[in-house]
């Protein structure tokens, strides 16, 4: 957070795709409700003080195989670069 007298707000949300299916596309029952029940995200925004704009800081998902909230942009660990692909080379 802000040095000193800061603010801060957590927001929930669900989000919805109302994009409508491509011409052709097949959308049974479970995508449907997936599609229409959309997926919950958690955004935290903050500011210096009231003379600030909001900015937001953070912002995760709650994916349905998760027990607690995900970092959406969450750094991935350095690669090691261990491995070979044989398909790819």
């Amino acid at each position: 957070m802000f040095e000193g007298e800061g603010t801060r707000a957590v927001v929930i949300a669900r989000i919805k795709n109302s994009t409508p299916p491509e011409e052709g596309a097949v959308l049974d029952a479970d995508a449907k409700k997936a599609k229409e029940t959309g997926e919950p995200f958690q955004y935290v925004l903050e500011r210096k003080d009231t003379k600030d704009g909001w900015k937001i800081t953070k912002i995760a998902s709650f994916p349905s195989y998760a027990s607690d909230w995900k970092d959406v942009y969450e750094k991935p660990e350095p690669s090691n670069n261990r491995y070979v692909y044989g398909a790819y080379q």
